[in-house]
């Protein structure tokens, strides 16, 4: 579904209602994948609920999104550092499947799946740090940005230079170079975090310009 496009492009603008039966009709689907998109957005903070049967478009904060993106980076750096140090073999073959799963789709033009990949990669990368206090709190904050994430990857050349910057990563981790891994991790966290702030403030602008 596209209603975090919309929501970042204005189309849908702050305080717009969320109606499920709405949203049913104009992307002809069921009510579970709009149900579903819906907490997925709430969670985000994309989508706030003001009673127990309103929710409503929410405001972007992009000071607030910007200390996200910086404090995910940190983490999932540090979380890129232990994997190349403690994975084991058999996790970095799993990395480095998802990442020629994720080249092919990618080159097929396949966005949906290239970005579905994409959270399995840091995923792979987070479970190989084995550090349970680092996977529940980085998963946690993952977990909210996954729709920021997604639309970022709407800029120019973006899924392009997202794959780039994982084969570093995979580089990185596979000579267990945990002081590389962290860098390019990190930057890798930070360059997203960008790019999305760039994407809404450019989207805002034209809308104003309209």
């Amino acid at each position: 579904m596209a209603v975090e496009a919309e929501i970042f492009s204005g189309v849908m603008a702050p305080g717009m209602r969320i109606d499920e039966a709405t949203l049913v009709e104009r992307f002809r689907v069921s009510r579970t994948p709009v149900r579903e998109a819906i907490l997925k957005l709430t969670e985000a903070g994309l989508i706030e609920k003001r009673s127990r049967k309103r929710s409503q478009v929410a405001a972007v904060d992009l000071h607030r999104l910007i200390q996200l993106f910086e404090t995910l980076a940190d983490l999932e750096g540090l979380s890129a550092r232990y994997c190349a140090r403690r994975s084991s073999d058999e996790e970095k073959c799993a990395l480095l499947a998802n990442h020629v799963q994720a080249r092919a789709a990618l080159q097929a033009g396949r966005e949906d799946e290239y970005a579905e990949l994409g959270v399995r990669f840091h995923q792979l990368i987070l479970q190989g740090s084995h550090n349970d206090v680092l996977i529940e709190i980085t998963s946690r904050l993952a977990s909210r940005l996954v729709p920021y994430r997604r639309i970022q990857g709407t800029a120019p050349g973006r899924w392009q230079a997202n794959q780039a910057e994982h084969d570093a990563i995979v580089a990185a981790i596979n000579a267990q170079d945990a002081e590389t891994a962290q860098k390019v991790m990190r930057e890798h966290a930070s360059i997203q975090g960008d790019t999305l702030a760039d994407l809404i403030a450019h989207t805002r602008k034209l809308k104003l310009a309209r």
